[in-house]
This record gives structure tokens, C-alpha cells and sequence, in this order.
């Protein structure tokens, strides 16, 4: 072979000679500097130079950088949350690099040890009395001068009317008995062991919370039953450590609750069963557990419920709101936690059965599952969720609409939300933090249960959002799901390596705009099964192998279909972007750089593709190692690719190619750079077939310089590259319009028998030798259509070059 190759040499210089003088098609005009690319053309046409001899250059189609506005400052223009202005009374907190968020509690939290007839209620600086103030002479002040008034003191002398102080009555229901109607019974400073009816339209105030108790000592039923249309019950607390507080449970029944405070009751603090209640200035706190049905507040049956400044301690269920046409409007309210024999996993607040509830300026602190909608409506405006084992659950088709909501200290997730069989589960969720959150495994479902989780016929929209230091994910959709997001953040949250994603798609749905990425771990976003969708444009994914040895900026896996544009991942490792086993990622405008290697020293590629399709226009792919983007199988379709500086890795320095296509893949490229690698520019073997158009390859170096076997230094190649001991494929590259310059060996390689290589239209220039062919009898004016060799000491050789092996971790199909 080689005799044959010594006697064609004169044939390849008289070749190159010709196709420099006036028989070489003409190249296209020069272009405006403006178009120019790292100084090469970046429009349709090709471009040519002229060395010092004055022999034409070919200079191939610069790729299109891609198209990313927001590249230099390395994140897209994300929208903050806006948890602002705060309510009144709550405190601003704003932390360097996170959104500010509102805090209903002043920096000491809530006191626990307010006095009798005291509260803190969110939103104030400290303890504060309920109702009014006690008045000096015990009675109730500023009564009415329009309605008449019937007294009771439980000090005062048998016999009594009610009339005046003095001749007041000494118990509330010898009051009722005799009141007339619209009256208001003023109850002085004492302690009365009685259960009564509030009804018609009368009403009940005491002195003070501090002062009028309201008890039973008898076991069962409800110590103040409201009934009839308009009652009222004020300033007065009701110590029940034997029945339900307060009741209202007549249809046609309306009430008023102002400055009440209900504790020790049980089953029920405050039960209202149909009717109409409006409450304002209330607390309860340490409802018994009775049964499982034990609540501080309760409505059901189509009541219609209206409270404002409510503090809810210590409880088994906060809050029950069920039934059809029930609804409950809750304005500065707080549910602080659990009393000490409280079943874990009771919710805080619950609404299910066609219930509607409306939170303004709420805070839920020290809780198992804080939030818990079934079947029912929640809006929310100035949520805050903390130290909960789950912050908020929709199921059963739900429908949530929440907006400013800080989320903090969550031991099993933030969000879940589960569809049902026959409706959709939906939940807006904007302008929220979500911080300090992590997750354990449900036992029914196969996927973790994440700081947000959406299974089955649940849609999820986010818009403006945080999470910070989250667990083992940060967003799992599963089973059908659909997820609308944009203006949305992701920092330090390390997940667990080479379990799961920190976003993580499993035959589920998500359309993404503006996201930044950081310091997360495992891989940030995986798409996963063949019902996976994600379409996602601005996205940023940096600092990823954060606590984790695997760290892969996209992986789309198992059939899913992945569309993103406008995409940077920048400092991943093993991997910036990978699709894999039958899915498809369509990717226009991405930048991937700075990968690193794993702690073994091994891979830290820039874009891998296996047994899948690949559709990629304007990328950048620089500083990875091992191999800048990878080909395995399946198909790729490379447009306006640059790839450059590939580092091999430190124990076994023989990879780092530019790219790599093998395993009988199919490829298409287009106007594509090479520059800064190690091995070969561009490597096409086992079988595959890749075709190619405007090319520059610049600078390869051969591996391990001082090792007794170099391996590489070739600007192009076409080999089988079988194992020891293994028949390989032979690979199939044509080449339209190429620059290969700078090479360590070669410009060009046939490696072998099986394989082929075809160039028209190009230069091979400044290496030992133009085209190194290691396959006897190869047709050299394959190689020979229109193309130049300058500065070249050899333009053909058959010296036997050591061929790199395959590059994937996969076995050849």
C-alpha cells in the first residue's frame, strides 16, 4: 500500500497545485466585517483567504453564534417575586441575593406567655388584650343607649330583675328567661358555670376577657349556643374543659363574635353548622382531643363565615370547612401549633367537599400539613407556612389560587398537588418563597414527593417564584401532569446524587420561560418517559456539581420530547446536556461551558446524545473535557455549531475530541467549528454516516505527548475503531466545503477498510500530513475534489496511526 501511495504523491501536488489556478470555481465575494464570527463569516455564503504564496485559502460558512441576549450577564431578566408592600403591622425581611418577604411576627416571633384575656395576634408587636380593657368597676362599658340592658353578676343577691347593677341577676339564663327582645344581657367580672341560648336577636357582653369566664362543668353538648338572627357575644372567654366552646347551627341563625377567647374546648372551639357568623378580635387555643373529628373552628353545611384578627394555638385541626355552598373569608389569622395530644398529620386548616375558603394576610406556624383542599376552592393573599411537615396539599380536583406566599422549613415538601380520576386538580401559585425545605418518599406513588409535587390530572401555573435549599427536589410532575412556569428561581439544593433531578418530569408536562439554576445537584432538569414534554426558553444552569459527583445541566430520557431555546449551562459535570434512550431535544441558542470531570477522572462532556435525536441550531460548546459533543446511535441533525477547547481527562488522556459520531448513528452538519482538542476535531466511526458542510477544524494535538503510543492529532476521521477482538462497522463521512489546519499528524483519516471519506471544496493546511488513508486501494480522488494542501509536508501517507477507541459508555447497538 504504501508503494501505491509513493506514486500517486506527484498526482496530489499537481491536484492541489491546479486547484489554485483558473480553473477553481470562484469563491463567494468577501462579506461585511459586522457579519464576521471570531473573524470568520457567519453568513450563507463561503468565504476565502489567501496565504503568502498567494494560493487561495478556503475559509468555510462561520457558524451563527447563538442568539442570547441575556449570555454576558449570564442569567435571563427574571422577574422577583413581589411579596410587597407588606400588610401592616408585618416586618419586611430582605436577605442579600433573595426576594424580600413579609414576616407577620416581630423578629422574636410570637409570645407564648401573654397574660389572661391577652393574645398576639399577627401583625402585632406583642401581647395585646382581646376585646376591651377591664373597666375599674367590673362592669361592661360604652353599652348602648338604644336597647334595653339586663344585668347579671354572679356575686349579686338573690331575687334580682336585671334592671340596673344593683338589682342584677345572679345567673346569664334566669337573664335570657326574662329578657325582652333586642336586649343586651351585660354580664360583670365573674365565673359562670352555665351552659345557654343565645337567640333572637339579643345579645351577650361581658366586662372583659380577662374578667367575664363563660364555663359548663357538665360534660356534653356546647356552653354558648347562638341561635336566631342576629346574636352577638363580646368580651367574654369561655373555658369549656368539658364541652364545645360556641355553636351556631341554624340556617336562619346570624351571629357576631367580638374580643371572645375560647380555650380548653372540645370537641369544638368554635362550630358553626349552616348560618351566618362574623367574628372579629377572637382566640382559641388548646381545643381538647375528644375525637378525630376534634377542631378549634369548624364550618360546614353551607355556612357562610367571616373572621378577621383570629388567632388559632395549640390545636388538633386549626380549622374544617366542608360542604357544598360553605365558605369561610379569613383576614389576619394565625394557626400556631399543636396541642400536646394532637395525632401527627392532622392538617391546620382543611377545606374539602365543595367548600371555598379565602385567606388574607394568614400565617401557619408549627404544623404537620399546614394546608390541606380537597374537593374544594382556596385563594390565598399573604400566606406564610412555616416549620410544617407539608406546606399546602390540593387533591380531588382542587382548585387553588395563592399569591405572595412564603414558604420556610417544610420536612416533606412544600406543594403537593394530586388530580383525580374525574377532574383536574388546578393551582396558581405566584409571587412566592419557598426556602429550607425537604422531602421523604410517599409510599403511593413511585417518585419522590419533592418541595413541589404534581401527579396525575393536576395543572400547576408558577409565576415569580423562589426556592432555596431544598432537599432531594425541588419540582416533581409525574403521571400526567402539566406545569406552567416562568420568572422562576432555583438555588442550594443539593438533592441526593444520582437519585433524581432537582426538576424531574415523569410522563408529565412543563412549559418554562426565564429560569436561573444554581448550585444545584444530581442533574437540574430531567424529562423522563415517553408522555414527558418540556418547553422551556431562558434558562440559565450554573454551578451544578454542587455536593453531588454527578451534575448534569438537561437530561431528557426514555422517549420524552424536550424543546428549549436560549439555554446556558455553565460549570456542570459529567454532562451539560444529555438526550438518551429514544428521546428527542430540540435545541436552538444553547451555550454549554466549563464542564468538569467526575471525581474518577472520567467524562465532563458538553452534549451527549444516545440511541436518541438530536436537533441542534446556533450552539457553543467550550472548555469540556474528554469530548465536546457526543453522537451514539440514533440521530443528529448539528447546525451552526462552535466547539472548542476539549481537555482530556488527567488518567487516561487519549479523549478529547470535539465531536464524536458512532454507533451507527445518522448525522447531519452545517456550518461547524473545531477548535482546541485533543485526539481528533471530528471522530465518525462504528457504522455510522454523517454528512457534512462547511467545516473549520483548527488546532488538534495528539494525546500524551511523552507516552510510548501517541494516539490522535487529527483534524478529521473515519474509522471502524473496533475493539481488540471485535469486527466493527465501518463509518461513512462526506464533507462539503472544510478548512483543516494545524493538525499534530493529520488533517484528514480513512482508518481503516470499512470506512470512507469524500471532501470537495476545501484546504487542508500547516500539518505533517494532509490524508493519512489505512485502507488499501482506497480511490484517492475522493479526497482530491477541489481541495488544497498547503504547508504540508506530506499531502498523502499510509503510515498505520493508532485509531482512538469509541467514546460512549454504551454499548454499540
Amino acid at each position: 500500500m504504501q508503494g501505491l501511495l509513493a506514486g500517486v504523491t506527484v498526482a496530489v501536488l499537481t491536484t492541489a497545485l491546479v486547484s489554485c489556478g483558473d480553473d477553481r470555481p470562484p469563491s463567494a465575494p468577501p462579506r461585511d466585517a459586522s457579519t464576521l464570527y471570531d473573524g470568520a463569516a457567519a453568513d450563507g455564503g463561503s468565504d476565502a483567504d489567501t496565504d503568502a504564496s498567494g494560493i487561495v485559502v478556503y475559509e468555510p460558512i462561520a457558524p451563527a453564534p447563538p442568539e442570547i441576549p441575556w449570555l454576558d450577564a449570564a442569567e435571563p431578566p427574571i422577574a422577583p417575586p413581589s411579596l410587597g408592600p407588606c400588610p401592616d403591622g408585618w416586618r419586611e425581611i430582605a436577605v442579600d441575593g433573595e426576594a424580600a418577604r413579609c414576616d407577620p411576627w416581630p423578629a422574636s416571633g410570637p409570645d407564648p406567655a401573654c397574660g389572661a384575656g391577652e393574645a398576639h395576634l399577627p401583625g402585632t408587636p406583642g401581647c395585646a388584650p382581646i376585646g376591651r380593657v377591664c373597666s375599674a368597676d367590673g362592669w361592661p362599658a360604652d353599652l348602648p343607649a338604644d336597647r334595653p340592658i339586663v344585668h347579671v353578676d354572679d356575686d349579686a343577691p338573690e331575687g334580682g330583675d336585671g334592671a340596673t347593677r344593683e338589682t342584677a341577676y345572679r345567673s346569664i339564663r334566669s337573664a335570657l328567661a326574662r329578657a325582652p327582645g333586642n336586649a343586651v344581657i351585660a354580664v360583670a367580672v365573674g365565673r359562670y358555670d352555665e351552659p345557654f341560648e343565645l337567640g333572637a336577636t339579643r345579645a351577650l357582653w361581658g366586662a372583659c376577657t380577662a374578667g367575664t369566664v363563660l364555663t359548663a362543668s357538665r360534660t356534653g353538648g356546647v356552653v354558648v349556643l347562638l341561635t336566631g338572627d342576629d346574636v352577638e357575644l363580646r368580651d367574654v372567654t369561655i373555658d369549656a374543659p368539658a364541652r364545645s366552646g360556641i355553636a351556631l347551627v341554624d340556617a336562619s341563625a346570624s351571629g357576631r363574635l367580638r374580643g371572645v377567647i375560647v380555650q380548653g374546648a372540645g370537641p369544638a372551639g368554635i362550630a358553626v353548622d349552616a348560618g351566618r357568623l362574623d367574628a372579629m378580635d377572637v382566640v382559641v387555643r388548646g381545643t381538647r382531643v375528644v375525637d378525630a373529628e376534634s377542631v378549634a373552628f369548624q364550618a360546614r353545611r353551607g355556612a357562610e363565615v367571616t373572621i378577621e384578627r383570629v388567632l388559632l394555638s395549640e390545636q388538633p385541626h386549626g380549622a374544617l370547612v366542608h360542604g357544598a355552598g360553605t365558605r369561610l373569608v379569613a383576614r389576619s389569622v394565625a394557626i400556631v401549633g399543636h396541642s400536646p395530644g394532637a395525632e401527627r398529620g392532622i392538617p391546620s386548616l382543611v377545606a374539602f367537599d365543595g367548600a371555598r375558603v379565602e385567606l388574607e394576610r394568614a400565617v401557619i406556624d408549627r404544623a404537620d400539613r399546614a394546608l390541606d383542599v380537597d374537593v374544594a376552592t382556596l385563594v390565598a393573599r399573604d400566606l406564610v407556612v412555616r416549620q410544617a411537615t407539608l406546606a399546602i396539599s390540593a387533591t380531588g380536583g382542587s382548585t387553588l389560587d395563592l399569591a405572595r406566599v412564603h414558604v420556610a422549613e417544610t420536612t416533606a415538601g412544600a406543594v403537593l398537588i394530586v388530580g383525580a380520576d374525574t377532574a383536574t386538580t388546578t393551582v396558581q401559585l405566584a409571587d412566592a418563597v419557598l426556602t429550607d425545605f425537604a422531602q421523604r418518599p410517599r409510599a403511593d406513588l413511585d417518585v419522590a414527593t419533592a418541595g413541589i409535587g404534581v401527579f396525575e390530572a393536576a395543572e400547576l401555573t408558577l409565576a415569580r417564584v423562589e426556592l432555596r435549599r431544598s432537599g432531594e427536589s425541588v419540582l416533581v410532575a409525574a403521571a400526567g401532569a402539566a406545569v406552567s412556569a416562568e420568572d422562576v428561581r432555583v438555588s442550594d439544593s443539593p438533592g441526593v446524587p444520582m437519585r433524581r433531578a432537582t426538576v424531574h418530569l415523569q410522563d408529565a408536562r412543563l412549559a418554562l420561560a426565564r429560569a436561573h439554576l444554581a448550585r444545584t445537584g444530581s442533574i437540574a432538569i430531567a424529562a423522563d418517559g415517553s408522555g414527558a414534554r418540556l418547553d422551556a426558553s431562558d434558562v440559565a444552569m450554573i454551578d451544578l456539581p454542587y455536593e453531588a459527583e454527578v451534575a448534569s445541566g438537561l437530561v431528557v430520557v426514555g422517549g420524552a420530547q424536550a424543546v428549549a431555546r436560549r439555554w446556558l449551562v455553565e460549570r456542570a459535570s459529567a454532562s451539560g446536556l444529555e438526550v438518551t434512550d429514544g428521546a428527542t431535544l430540540e435545541l436552538t441558542d444553547a451555550v454549554v461551558r466549563d464542564v468538569s470531570l467526575l471525581a474518577d477522572d472520567s467524562r465532563g462532556w458538553g452534549i451527549r446524545s444516545v440511541h436518541a435525536t438530536l436537533l441542534l441550531s446556533r450552539g457553543l460548546v467550550e472548555r469540556t473535557h474528554e469530548v465536546g459533543v457526543v453522537v451514539s446511535g440514533g440521530s443528529a441533525t448539528l447546525a451552526d455549531l462552535a466547539v472548542r477547547e476539549v481537555a482530556p481527562d488527567a488518567s487516561y488522556p487519549f479523549w478529547g475530541m470535539g465531536i464524536g459520531i458512532q454507533d451507527r448513528a445518522t448525522a447531519t452538519l452545517s456550518r461547524v467549528e473545531i477548535a482546541d482538542t485533543t485526539v481528533v476535531g471530528l471522530d465518525v466511526m462504528w457504522g455510522s454516516t454523517v454528512d457534512v458542510s462547511e467545516i473549520a477544524i483548527r488546532r488538534t494535538v495528539a494525546a500524551c505527548a511523552d507516552c510510548e503510543v501517541s494516539i490522535g492529532g487529527f483534524g478529521l476521521l473515519s474509522a471502524a475503531a473496533g475493539e481488540e477482538g471485535q469486527v466493527a462497522p465501518g463509518a461513512t463521512l462526506r464533507v462539503q466545503g472544510l478548512l483543516v489546519e494545524d493538525s499534530d499528524v493529520c488533517s484528514v483519516v480513512v482508518g481503516d477498510e470499512l470506512s470512507s471519506l469524500d471532501l470537495e471544496r476545501g484546504t487542508l493546511r500547516r500539518s505533517p500530513t494532509g490524508a493519512c488513508v489505512q485502507a488499501d486501494r482506497y480511490d484517492l480522488g475522493r479526497l482530491m475534489n477541489d481541495i488544497s494542501f498547503l504547508d504540508i509536508r506530506r499531502p498523502v501517507e499510509a503510515t498505520r496511526y493508532e485509531i482512538p477507541t469509541r467514546l460512549a459508555d454504551l454499548p454499540p447497538e
